[in-house]
């Protein structure tokens, strides 16, 4: 929660320290390991945030119901790349991705989509 919070307060410095111990400790954190590659984007590593980004996909394994997509979609949301947004978006629904009250519509990753036509697509998956 550090982290996030971190995060939202735009000290990508501070959050980038928190996640990096916390991921040394529990490299398998899925969330956190998109968390880490967004703060590092955000800090001008794309080096490091595409490293990242390599290794949240060698996290995926079976009965994820799209964990790694959802977290990849939540990368691409921060960087403003719509198509891969949306794309991953509707691959983690697809994959089995709940509803909660801290994902898609009440995700504040997202804000800048919810208005969008593919968003509520995605909304409406299982309607």
């Amino acid at each position: 929660m550090m982290a996030e919070s971190l995060y939202f307060r735009e000290e990508y410095q501070q959050a980038e320290k928190v996640l990096e111990k916390l991921l040394l400790a529990n490299p398998e954190l899925i969330f956190q390991n998109s968390l880490l590659a967004i703060v590092y984007q955000k800090s001008g590593k794309t080096s490091r945030a595409n490293s990242r980004l390599k290794a949240l996909e060698e996290l995926r394994k079976d009965y994820q119901y799209g964990d790694v997509d959802y977290a990849l979609a939540q990368y691409y949301a921060n960087v403003s790349d719509e198509k891969n947004t949306i794309k991953f978006l509707m691959k983690s629904i697809a994959a089995g991705h709940w509803y909660e009250t801290c994902s898609f519509q009440n995700d504040p990753i997202f804000k800048a989509f919810f208005e969008t036509e593919a968003f509520d697509r995605i909304l409406k998956f299982w309607h």
